[in-house]
């Protein structure tokens, strides 16, 4: 099924908006999915639905060996999500196995009270965008007005947060330098204006790479040395890391990740932006399960 606004599909089925209207109404009774088992390997995210929707966040499990949405749960309330997984046997949760979430505690919690034979994963990519979003910050704190650097620091930030081993050594002439440089004489030049930032840059570089390499024993060492010239962003996230040790260790350890999920959360924020916007949360999920194949209409 192609990604139409309700109007579109109206006028292409030449029928009434309130006959496309009435059609999702039919099958949005029929949008709770029951599953006689679980998946097991599956990943956990949670995305902003309608204003109806039963908690402010809807709960969406993706199948990651199919990469198919299994399902949709209208909250992502720790009650909510209990009673949902409780329609399950504890016999049917022991066979699951892998679980790929974010580092938010109550999927963590959660899924140590109703999974006990599952191992839990961080997600990479959120690992990755605590230390990314630290280092940004720490940049962006530099760029005030009064700071001589201050454009130099705004305008090149993709090249401080960018893989130092990515940088090109290329010199190429920049109106900002008024000479020749290269992206490894900016990023060089930029973290040696300030040493919290060096340091703060140093530490990320230093764990990106060593998730980059699957190198656990690296981003142990990383986190666990003292560091006193970070900034306090990273700190926290440091804190985090080490808070979070053994489910971050399985993402080393397990070719799981979320990446699959994005891709249906993509695919959600598209379906919302062509249709303006949904009133009804039955609806929306709908049409997320239509497109996706998971029902027919």
């Amino acid at each position: 099924m192609t990604k139409q606004s309700e109007k579109d599909i109206a006028k292409r089925l030449d029928v009434s908006v309130s006959k496309i209207d009435r059609k999702l109404n039919e099958i949005s009774s029929h949008t709770v999915l029951r599953h006689e088992y679980l998946p097991t390997s599956m990943n956990w995210d949670e995305f902003k639905a309608t204003n109806d929707t039963k908690g402010k966040m809807a709960f969406m499990i993706v199948d990651n060996k199919t990469g198919n949405i299994f399902d949709i749960n209208d909250s992502r309330k720790s009650r909510d999500l209990e009673k949902y997984f409780r329609r399950y046997s504890k016999k049917q949760r022991d066979k699951v196995k892998l679980i790929s979430t974010d580092f938010y505690s109550g999927y963590i919690y959660l899924a140590k009270k109703l999974f006990k034979k599952a191992n839990i994963v961080i997600d990479r990519f959120h690992i990755v965008i605590q230390a990314y979003n630290a280092l940004n910050m720490t940049r962006v704190k530099l760029c005030y007005k009064s700071n001589p650097n201050y454009n130099k620091l705004k305008n090149f930030w993709k090249l401080i947060v960018k893989n130092e081993n990515d940088l090109s050594d290329i010199k190429k002439y920049d109106n900002h330098f008024k000479k020749e440089v290269s992206q490894k004489d900016i990023v060089s030049y930029l973290i040696n204006t300030d040493s919290t930032l060096k340091a703060t840059y140093e530490c990320y570089q230093g764990l990106i790479n060593s998730i980059k390499d699957k190198d656990f024993n690296k981003f142990k060492n990383i986190i666990s040395h003292k560091n006193n010239n970070i900034s306090n962003k990273m700190n926290k996230v440091i804190k985090l890391y080490k808070d979070n040790i053994k489910y971050i260790e399985n993402s080393f350890k397990y070719d799981i990740n979320n990446g699959v999920i994005e891709g249906k959360n993509n695919l959600i924020k598209c379906i919302k932006r062509i249709a303006f916007g949904y009133r009804k949360y039955d609806h929306f999920v709908a049409r997320v399960f239509l497109i996706s194949g998971m029902i027919k209409g």
